[in-house]
């Protein structure tokens, strides 16, 4: 069964869908990769991330073309990283995400969200003791935020390294 945001996307032209359906691993690949350690923890954490990317955003977002691709070189871009390949595709991303109607881009939104804060927390305390997020995976989070307009509460905004929103008033 097709989804919501997959039906939108398919109706995008060519590079602002591929740009949409090939997010999911890029996206993936910059918070596992921010402090270049892709530990079991965040393996696991991306094995989790690219299931739940088929059942909630749809196949297309694991199956399509754009997206086999970008999964193939997942694990070498997570282990390398490439802070200019993140800005490009939040570039390629930004704009494929306006276009869609507000319904599915927020689920969209939503999805990368829960998504990077899973990745991003998945390892780096010590038995449960201190903050699991690195400061590189605070400012790959911190750029989503910014790049797609992430909407968070306080309790997000606190993960994601930011003020309260009454803070920046």
């Amino acid at each position: 069964m097709t989804t919501a945001l997959e039906a939108a996307t398919a109706a995008l032209p060519e590079e602002h869908r591929d740009a949409l359906l090939g997010a999911v691993p890029t996206l993936i690949a910059a918070v596992a990769g921010a402090d270049r350690e892709f530990d079991d923890a965040e393996m696991l954490a991306v094995v989790d991330a690219l299931i739940a990317s088929e059942v909630e955003l749809g196949g297309a977002f694991r199956r399509s073309p754009a997206a086999e691709a970008a999964f193939d070189s997942l694990s070498k871009r997570a282990r390398e990283g490439d802070r200019l390949e993140l800005a490009s595709a939040l570039a390629r991303i930004r704009p494929a995400l306006a276009l869609l109607p507000d319904e599915p881009a927020l689920v969209f939104r939503t999805f990368v969200k829960k998504m990077a804060v899973r990745i991003a927390s998945a390892s780096g305390s010590f038995f449960g003791f201190g903050d699991p997020i690195s400061e590189e995976e605070r400012a790959v989070l911190h750029r989503l935020v910014i790049a797609l307009d992430l909407s968070l509460d306080d309790g997000e905004r606190a993960a994601f390294g930011m003020q309260p929103a009454s803070d920046e008033d």
